[in-house]
């Protein structure tokens, strides 16, 4: 009887040791989880912070060039023969692929000997309004690719006399990103204000305009990303006057 008992009161602490580590097991693995996602989620936001710098220094050396050039005696003056000189002297010591000058109507002569008229609505006309480092990154449906321009205000004895632009090739944003990575495994990209993808590994999501938060409204798949998407926090630097979309048909 006593060994019955005795038996028995092995096999019940026995269960109770069992359940009690089971749960502290449990307990101690759910918190393991917990903090290894928390350290997760803030490496990424490092990570994100350190790549919006290195993307706007990019971003903040181009425009820099550009004002250079734009401060220029001969470009104040509008006289484009002077202009498209000098464009085309300092073409060949920046990474433009074109430079141009942007008249008050919004009618852009560029150094290669093309023109092209500036729509009223495109963000690239603020630099007629003084506004400095704008950005325009567009998609052209005819060649298949992506541009990225600059713009930056000419002004002479304090007044806005037209602008400065400097073509490039629009995957200089995904070469950036290409080079952020997190992991072995892990990849970046990059989206505008509106949610169109603007930067990624796959260059097709990019010349497509992919839009999750678009694509939510009709694939319920899509929903997922859209706390994501939203979460963003703002730069802490004011970035260039970037991020719409330039449709060129």
């Amino acid at each position: 009887m006593m060994k019955s008992i005795k038996t028995k009161l092995i096999i019940w602490f026995s269960i109770l040791i069992l359940i009690s580590s089971s749960a502290i097991g449990i307990i101690s693995i759910l918190l393991g989880i917990n903090t290894v996602t928390e350290e997760a989620k803030k490496s990424l936001v490092a990570l994100s912070k350190e790549a919006a710098n290195t993307t706007y220094s990019r971003m903040e050396k181009e425009t820099q060039v550009l004002e250079t050039i734009a401060s220029l005696d001969d470009i104040q003056d509008m006289d484009w023969k002077k202009q498209k000189r000098i464009l085309s002297d300092q073409l060949e010591s920046t990474e433009f692929h074109d430079l141009g000058v942007m008249e008050p109507d919004g009618k852009v002569k560029y150094s290669s000997g093309t023109t092209t008229q500036i729509q009223e609505s495109d963000p690239l006309r603020k630099a007629l309004q003084g506004e400095e480092k704008i950005l325009s990154f567009s998609v052209d449906f005819k060649s298949n690719t992506v541009i990225l321009i600059f713009a930056t205000p000419i002004e002479y004895e304090g007044n806005v006399v037209g602008a400065l632009l400097g073509r490039r090739d629009g995957n200089t944003l995904s070469d950036i990103t290409d080079d952020i990575k997190y992991g072995e495994k892990g990849s970046s990209y990059l989206i505008n204000t509106e949610g169109t993808i603007i930067a990624h590994t796959d260059r097709n999501k990019v010349l497509s305009q992919y839009n999750a938060i678009n694509l939510a409204k009709e694939d319920v798949p899509y929903k997922i990303f859209l706390p994501l998407q939203k979460r963003i926090p703002p730069h802490q630097k004011k970035p260039p006057q970037l991020w719409k979309f330039r449709r060129n048909p």
